[in-house]
């Protein structure tokens, strides 16, 4: 499960990260692709910006992972190996433990999780895309992203599990449930783009990626226009 949340965060943060980044290209170089202040819109400045959670990806995840065995242990880790459970008691064990991760992991946030210490950006236009991710990170909208992403590849989870219990007794014994939700994202994560897809296409990933990109951050929009000479 741990694995499982971690590829979430990922695919949502790169959408959000490159709704942001989009909107700025395409303010920055115009409808036909041309430079509004006559040079392109940087390379550098792309890979700055998309590198700011670099830190989820190399210890992160990792981090995830520790935080989901803590919860699992906390929550199954004293259930006998020789106790049988059916399907649906099952699958309402894996929500129990996911929703125990999500609320230790509640307490880090999502902004400390996903970009790690503060991001010391040298180009003012990093830094304002990395102040506007850091916003998207704090608000509801990422939040129910998230959770909506996480029920999408929690039914793939389920799915599998689901397979692990055909011809059985109607119910498994608990250490034989363990290897199958331990292998379970080994079948979902066999396809990264079908994953990476299935993520992506939860309304609410899709509404909140559609409103970063067409809602320029607060302090763009309130920003008065340049008074003509006269």
């Amino acid at each position: 499960l741990g694995s499982m949340w971690g590829a979430v965060l990922l695919a949502v943060l790169a959408r959000v990260q490159l709704s942001i980044l989009g909107r700025h290209m395409y303010l920055h170089e115009g409808p036909k692709g041309r430079a509004a202040e006559g040079r392109a819109f940087e390379a550098g400045v792309q890979q700055q910006f998309l590198g700011c959670t670099e830190t989820f990806g190399q210890q992160g995840v990792r981090l995830v992972v520790e935080v989901m065995q803590g919860a699992a242990k906390n929550t199954i880790g004293s259930i006998p190996l020789d106790r049988s459970f059916r399907l649906s008691e099952t699958i309402g064990i894996l929500a129990f433990v996911s929703s125990t991760f999500e609320a230790d992991v509640s307490a880090l946030g999502w902004r400390a999780l996903l970009m790690g210490m503060p991001v010391a950006a040298e180009d003012p236009l990093v830094k304002v895309m990395v102040q506007e991710l850091e916003r998207v990170l704090a608000s509801p909208g990422f939040d129910a992203a998230v959770r909506a992403a996480v029920r999408r590849a929690a039914e793939g989870v389920s799915g599998f599990v689901l397979e692990g219990f055909h011809g059985s007794p109607g119910a498994l014994p608990f250490a034989k449930i363990v290897p199958l939700v331990s292998k379970a994202p080994q079948g979902i994560f066999s396809d990264p783009q079908a994953f990476v897809s299935m993520v992506g296409s939860t309304p609410e990933v899709d509404f909140l990626c559609a409103d970063v990109y067409s809602t320029p951050p607060p302090a763009a929009a309130a920003e008065p226009p340049v008074a003509a000479a006269s």
